[in-house]
């Protein structure tokens, strides 16, 4: 949607917008690449994907901002994260619900415990 838009700093998400195509598929990429975005305002915390790349490459966007919806999900999709500032996010990562890892979905976090107990599967 937003692929490699290296100008946009702020998003202001309509609540009418959903990310999703239905209810169990997501675009991906999303946001990927917008490497000065730095604000997603009333970003959709409805849904169980983090599609994969969504924030990826996103290095000044601080990704603790959407650390209850990572927490929720049941899939966080490959390299989802990857690119981002993730200073803020705490040393114990706890994602309660999540019961699949794709690809590198934390590659870049640094040295993190991340604790995944209804995980079932990882790619």
């Amino acid at each position: 949607m937003f692929d490699n838009c290296k100008s946009l700093k702020t998003v202001r998400w309509s609540s009418n917008l959903p990310i999703r195509v239905n209810t169990t598929n997501y675009y991906s990429n999303v946001f990927t690449e917008c490497s000065n975005l730095e604000t997603i305002e009333n970003y959709p915390t409805t849904g169980s994907i983090i599609p994969p790349y969504n924030w990826y490459g996103c290095s000044k966007l601080d990704i603790s901002q959407f650390y209850p919806l990572l927490q929720k999900a049941t899939t966080l999709g490959e390299r989802c994260i990857k690119g981002t500032n993730v200073t803020n996010l705490p040393q114990d990562l706890i994602f309660y619900n999540c019961t699949s890892l794709e690809n590198y979905a934390f590659s870049g976090v640094g040295r993190r415990k991340i604790f995944a107990p209804k995980l079932t599967t990882m790619t």
